[in-house]
């Protein structure tokens, strides 16, 4: 009866500590694009690289400064965007790993709970005889 239930803790218990490391396989694939306010400046990220950068005709009127800043500014753009779009969804994924977990452990805990009952009320009924 009791094995029962300290299973079902350490179940509990393993669900609420820190992810594993995450499985490059199950990282979600996702592609973010940054373009400069005047849109000279596009920046394609896709599975964590930069999959395009492409410059509009106009950027020659920008000295290299400019264009340097521009593209930089772009850059982190589509890594910021990248990061939230790709933490979002493991987020989700670990939230959904983690729901299924916790609703195993309600139904198991609920079993073990209802075979102690039973065990009880078998012993009451023994004792009354």
């Amino acid at each position: 009866m009791s094995q029962g239930f300290d299973e079902i803790l350490e179940r509990a218990i393993r669900a609420q500590r820190p992810a594993e490391p995450i499985d490059p396989d199950a990282v979600p694939s996702i592609e973010v694009r940054a373009e400069s306010p005047n849109q000279q400046v596009s920046i394609t990220m896709s599975e964590g690289r930069f999959s395009a950068v492409v410059l509009d005709p106009r950027v020659k009127n920008l000295s290299s400064t400019e264009l340097a800043e521009l593209i930089q500014q772009v850059a982190n753009d589509a890594l910021s965007g990248y990061q939230q779009r790709l933490m979002a969804a493991l987020a989700e994924q670990q939230d959904a790993d983690l729901g299924a977990e916790l609703e195993s452990i309600g139904a198991d805990s609920l079993r073990a709970l209802d075979e102690y009952a039973q065990q009880l009320a078998e012993m009451l009924r023994t004792a009354g005889r």
